[in-house]
């Protein structure tokens, strides 16, 4: 599906600095210092598919594969936003897609040729699904989904918040130097960001889950391209969830390190074998696509995607690189949702998109411990408000 739009305000005054899309986006034009997600520019409005289904494990959401929206501001400022299905792509193949797609816009040849190959994640003749037994096999009952419907009425918003160099550089400093640090390893980028998202998502949260005792996960999508050792330009979704797994009063309590280490010990766990093992699990349960148990949560969940390596600020579609460009918010309301993004600043710096309740979002906007982490002057500040308990 493809939309065409043309919008009498400028850029500047819709709130968003480029477009964005379902799974992925990419923006032209305009100024990306304060730009928020618009849900207008994404197509999704257009599309007029409603609030869809409820996600649930076992079914494939009647979506189309592929929404387009262009929009045209009075200031000549363009907004791109494409959406795909995840059974058909990735974000490393959506972005791939987009990438081919400027290029044939500038009259060049495609850099990086898709390939179509899916028997390279055939099963195995010998199925053998025994590291991955249990993994999404959990349903949750249908009165759970409705209380987690309770948790909150307002819609899920989604804001960008620029994250600093410095204020990066110290967190990991502060994570490396914590009494609890077992690993010989200092911690990536990606594990010290998620571990400080999601003790603040579980602070935001805590008047409104009175239970202490109650599980708090944490999902990570992994790309299984160089696990599995794919070749170059392989197209399709190649991702499963590395799920950390603690509880709210932990969360809270427990320092940085600990809460990293969790995360770390779930991502490591998602090797070569144990793709092999999740494709054989799927020819076994005889599943045409792959079941997600985060798509399920009670409110107490984080899911967080991790978009930093992909060159976004290098599409062009012949008026130059953009000067935003994110994802768009995910559609299902009720996870706690993360999104890292680079950031048209260059390296070292990011966005980071948070999707969340109203009222969390407000509390988690409120937090010290957050504040310090947005404000490059006190970047210092880090390791104070990082010791702060709810």
């Amino acid at each position: 599906m493809f939309f065409e739009a043309v919008v009498d305000s400028e850029l500047g005054d819709s709130g968003a600095g480029g477009g964005s899309g379902g799974s992925g986006g990419s923006g032209g034009g305009g100024g990306g210092g304060g730009a928020q997600p618009a849900p207008a520019l994404s197509g999704i409005e257009a599309a007029r598919l409603g609030p869809g289904p409820t996600y649930l494990p076992d079914q494939l959401t009647p979506m189309p594969v592929l929404i387009i929206q262009v929009t045209q501001f009075a200031c000549q400022s363009l907004a791109i936003a494409v959406n795909w299905h995840h059974t058909v792509a990735d974000g490393s193949s959506g972005i791939h897609f987009v990438r081919s797609w400027s290029e044939v816009a500038r009259g060049q040849a495609l850099s990086l040729r898709p390939l179509h190959c899916r028997e390279l994640l055939r099963p195995r003749e010998k199925l053998d699904p025994t590291l991955v037994q249990g993994y999404s096999n959990r349903g949750l009952k249908l009165q759970d989904l409705d209380s987690a419907a309770q948790i909150s009425r307002e819609p899920a918003i989604s804001k960008v918040f620029p994250l600093g160099k410095l204020a990066v550089q110290k967190l990991r400093s502060l994570v490396m130097v914590d009494d609890d640090t077992t690993d010989i390893f200092s911690f990536t980028t990606v594990e010290v960001i998620s571990a400080y998202l999601w003790k603040l998502m579980v602070r935001a949260r805590a008047p409104q889950e009175p239970d202490e005792q109650a599980p708090t996960r944490f999902f990570m999508f992994v790309d299984g391209r160089k696990r599995l050792d794919l070749p170059p330009g392989y197209f399709g979704n190649v991702v499963c969830s590395a799920c950390a797994v603690s509880t709210e009063s932990d969360i809270r309590a427990q320092s940085l390190s600990h809460i990293a280490g969790l995360i770390r010990k779930a991502t490591r766990g998602i090797t070569h074998d144990y793709f092999r093992s999740l494709i054989d699990w799927v020819e076994l349960k005889g599943l045409t696509a792959s079941r997600s148990e985060h798509v399920n949560s009670l409110g107490r969940d984080v899911a967080g995607t991790f978009w930093l390596f992909f060159p976004l600020y290098e599409t062009d579609f012949g008026w130059g690189a953009p000067t935003f460009a994110s994802r768009n918010a995910p559609p299902r309301s009720l996870i706690d949702g993360i999104s890292m993004m680079p950031s048209s600043r260059g390296a070292g710096f990011m966005s980071a998109v948070l999707n969340l309740h109203r009222d969390r979002m407000e509390k988690l906007e409120r937090d010290p411990m957050f504040g310090a982490l947005l404000s490059p002057p006190a970047s210092a500040a880090i390791g104070d408000a990082a010791s702060a308990r709810a």
